[in-house]
């Protein structure tokens, strides 16, 4: 009966094609993007090892995945041989003389899938997907090109260079055990610029090994950067993770930052990724537009403990400037020094349209940091629990918007924070504007709401487009009453919120240089 329910289903809607796939045999499952299919259609460990000669199995290429061997030269070739097939496949181990005819191909063109049965493959130097012949986007993300040929036609999407590096899941593992300061995976991009492109990583785990990574070190690393992309199922496991790998836990170590996705940033899909203890960066996200961060967790050390606590440097999420449309939903972001961070700190310019959904936003030393002018739009987040802010617009987001629909924002300073002069508090904004409506803000420790003057040091930053306009539209301002008017909140308001279990539930500091709104709110002891 369940045969022909599906079957009438399958016949009754048009245009589509159905596959049916095993349980056992979903390695691949339904392609990220149709046209990937081509390499996207296998089933199980053995169509993989019989299949196209655009599949590249480590194995077949001489790794062992033993945890012990060291396996970089045969995942090397395998990636060379994906992605230059013109140079040859370089074979190592006894499967020398069958990898050599089975890899021999008329088909020249890069790209394919690389394979990682599962095992645990010892990684000791920085892996390099690095193309001779490359389909990319231009620097400036909206093009396409192929490099190493004439003319500039734009290719379709799923040609030759579209690649993709798969694993079976979390059984299949990369050992990270690089020196401390070394990348695992560097896609470095075009020496004119250009950017990887038409990439999908899957159902892999990284595990740091061999020695603590430092935060720069990163996992995934594009170097110009990577558009129109998917990232799937990664777990990135360091040490002081849970739950434990006793298999694995004498040699596993802290590793540093999980993505770090290049100057352009792109289109990109980032969905149900695991970074559990980091003391980098979760992901690190360059200029362009639409990103979307879905599911997953990004994990830092212990705020608790100072010798796991981290510094700046450990954030789950940075936009680094002039990105929008991104897009961080469903996401946990905890135990780091800030949760998300958006400044402009690649020189792009500020970030343009950043909305944040039913996401946790816990235990961080800050939580949601807006050091830019990004309009933010937040939605049913849990934002909790953070050392000085949960959310704070810094004096450098003049302006700025921040708009809150429902959620909470709750128990600043119960992680441990002994200075409620100063920290502990829920919502602070020296800068930008800001509006929050049906937000329950509780039991934070210092004030739940502070809206503060710039900083006294804020007076010798004159020259800022907004203080010039200032100085010259008010005549008679002293610099410091100019920089106070042009970087204060300029409008914001609190409407049908919920206030109880603050030490203070609102504090406002010079009141007459910003107009506000604060109504229909229901405040509690």
């Amino acid at each position: 009966m369940v045969s022909l329910v599906i079957t009438l289903i399958a016949l009754l809607l048009p245009c589509r094609t159905w596959t049916l796939v095993h349980p056992r045999r979903n390695l691949l499952q339904t392609p990220y993007i149709d046209h990937f299919a081509e390499h996207q259609r296998v089933g199980d460990s053995s169509q993989i090892s019989e299949g196209s000669a655009s599949i590249y199995n480590v194995r077949e290429l001489g790794a062992i995945g033993d945890g012990v061997a060291d396996d970089t030269a045969a995942v090397q070739s395998a990636i060379d041989a994906c992605l230059n097939p013109r140079n040859g496949v370089k074979c190592k181990g006894q499967v020398g003389n069958d990898c050599q005819s089975k890899f021999r191909s008329t088909n020249s063109n890069p790209g394919g899938v690389i394979y990682f049965p599962t095992g645990a493959y010892r990684i000791t130097k920085p892996l390099q997907f690095q193309f001779s012949a490359l389909y990319s986007a231009q620097p400036n993300g909206s093009d396409h090109n192929q490099v190493g040929r004439s003319g500039n036609s734009t290719p379709p999407l799923g040609t030759p260079a579209a690649h993709t590096v798969l694993g079976d899941g979390w059984s299949s593992m990369l050992l990270w055990d690089t020196k401390p300061t070394e990348d695992l995976m560097v896609w470095p991009g075009g020496s004119d610029g250009s950017q990887v492109t038409h990439l999908i990583v899957r159902d892999l785990a990284i595990v740091g090994y061999g020695a603590d990574k430092n935060a720069n070190a990163t996992a995934l690393k594009f170097g110009q950067g990577v558009t129109q992309s998917a990232f799937s199922r990664i777990l990135f496991y360091g040490a002081g993770t849970l739950p434990a790998r006793p298999d694995l836990s004498p040699g596993v170590k802290l590793i540093g930052t999980a993505f770090d996705l290049g100057i352009v940033t792109d289109t990109i899909g980032i969905t149900d990724c695991v970074a559990w203890f980091i003391c980098g960066t979760g992901v690190r996200i360059g200029h362009g537009s639409e990103v979307r961060i879905r599911g997953g967790r990004i994990i830092g050390g212990n705020q608790q403990d100072p010798a796991r606590r981290f510094g700046p440097g450990n954030i789950g999420v940075h936009v680094t400037g002039n990105n929008g449309g991104v897009h961080v939903s469903a996401t946990d972001v905890i135990a780091l020094y800030e949760g998300i961070r958006l400044d402009s700190s690649n020189g792009a310019g500020s970030n343009r349209e950043i909305f944040i959904s039913t996401a946790t936003v816990d235990s961080n030393y800050r939580g949601i940091v807006i050091d830019d002018a990004s309009y933010v739009s937040v939605s049913n987040v849990w934002a909790a629990s953070s050392y000085d802010a949960n959310i704070l617009l810094t004096p450098n987001a003049a302006g700025a918007i921040f708009v809150a629909v429902g959620g909470t924002i709750f128990n600043a300073g119960a992680e441990g924070h002994g200075d409620v002069a100063t920290g502990a508090n829920g919502l602070v904004a020296y800068t930008g504007s800001f509006t929050l409506s049906g937000v329950v803000v509780r039991n934070n420790m210092g004030r739940g709401i502070w809206v503060r003057s710039p900083p006294p040091d804020r007076a010798a930053t004159v020259a800022t487009a907004a203080h010039v306009r200032c100085v010259a539209s008010t005549p008679g301002l002293s610099a410091q009453e100019c920089v106070d008017a042009s970087t204060a909140p300029q409008e914001w308001s609190v409407n049908g919120c919920r206030l109880y279990g603050n030490g203070v539930a609102v504090m406002v500091e010079n009141p007459s240089s910003h107009s506000y709104l604060i109504s229909s709110n229901v405040f509690g002891s």
